[in-house]
């Protein structure tokens, strides 16, 4: 409590009080003295205090005396909670940077980490390793990423398997027609040679009977000239046709194969077999080939077996191709008799 000349009235330490302490220096007793009857034109202001130090002040006049009474805190009493919350502010701060900063690593591995998967996978695939797959399970579009890398890995094994198999496949075939071309340079003995053919042609393709038909040198039947059969009790009745007569002189006469995947299901063979050998054998695969000499149809070869089978287009052709092989041997044996 302060009266009108700034003297100290009242205070909760009674020295200050009897030093008869004068506070007209500090700014808030000023501001009094100035205008008695006002009141604090800034409450709550920062300024400086009874002892020296830094206080927030305020005051409020008692007119009927002329008095004021002034009512100070030191700051950091103050602003010591405030104080307290800026640093806890500052802690959690601290905690949520940290943590930040641990899920975007997170974050970023994450992400990362399956591309580098998907880098590594491709190089090693790229090496040759088509057994290579990469192990990234996100459940997000990382993960689809990563299985369709995994299946183009597979068609890509896949189409190299089946690459290398159509290669062993064209190889083997390639090296039966050598065999059957030199099965037919290696004699000019026409059965000899026609034997020798059916021998390697039955054991490429592994069918159940192999049989050759020429014509005569009247040229109006076709007769069983060799023959390689599992079975030969049931195709004793079919060794000679005349042309035109059954499938063999089907084919003979129109110089264009027949081929029936099951004949023991497929109406035309019912229709056009003579002599039903193949059914009552109790064989399904039922082929004839012409066999082609100077142009002309010399003869046919017939191919049987035991199951239902479908030629792909490479076998028919190799097959073509041997028929042809026979046909250079007639020509060869023919030349060689003249």
């Amino acid at each position: 409590l302060v009266d009108s000349r700034g003297n100290l009235i009242a205070h909760r330490d009674p020295s200050l009080v009897l030093k008869r302490t004068n506070l007209d220096s500090l700014n808030q007793i000023q501001e009094f003295l100035r205008n008695p009857l006002g009141v604090d034109p800034s409450p709550g202001g920062e300024d400086q205090g009874i002892t020296g130090e830094r206080v927030l002040s305020t005051f409020a006049p008692v007119r009927s005396v002329g008095w004021v009474v002034v009512l100070e805190e030191p700051v950091d009493v103050a602003l010591a909670e405030l104080r307290m919350v800026e640093r806890y502010a500052f802690l959690l701060l601290g905690v949520g940077i940290v943590l930040g900063a641990l899920i975007i690593v997170w974050v970023s591995n994450r992400i990362t980490a399956p591309i580098h998967e998907l880098h590594h996978g491709a190089e090693i695939i790229g090496k040759g390793d088509l057994n290579y797959r990469v192990e990234i399970k996100t459940g997000d579009e990382i993960g689809q990423l990563a299985q369709e890398f995994n299946k183009m890995a597979g068609e890509l094994q896949t189409s190299y398997s089946t690459l290398e198999q159509k290669v062993e496949q064209r190889t083997s075939e390639l090296a039966a027609l050598y065999d059957v071309t030199a099965a037919v340079n290696q004699s000019l003995e026409l059965d000899t040679i026609l034997q020798e053919v059916i021998k390697k042609v039955s054991g490429i393709f592994h069918f159940d009977a192999t049989r050759i038909f020429l014509f005569n040198p009247q040229g109006d039947e076709l007769q069983l000239r060799a023959s390689i059969e599992t079975q030969p009790e049931f195709f004793t009745g079919a060794q000679v046709f005349r042309r035109g007569q059954g499938v063999v002189g089907t084919v003979a006469a129109t110089g264009e194969p027949m081929i029936f995947e099951d004949a023991l299901t497929d109406p035309r063979y019912q229709t056009l077999s003579h002599t039903k050998v193949t059914q009552k054998a109790g064989c399904s695969f039922f082929a004839v080939f012409p066999i082609k000499a100077k142009g002309k149809c010399a003869g046919t070869i017939v191919f049987i077996g035991q199951k239902p089978r479908k030629l792909t287009g490479e076998e028919e052709r190799l097959l073509t191709s041997m028929a042809d092989q026979i046909g250079v041997a007639i020509d060869n044996t023919t030349l060689f008799e003249e």
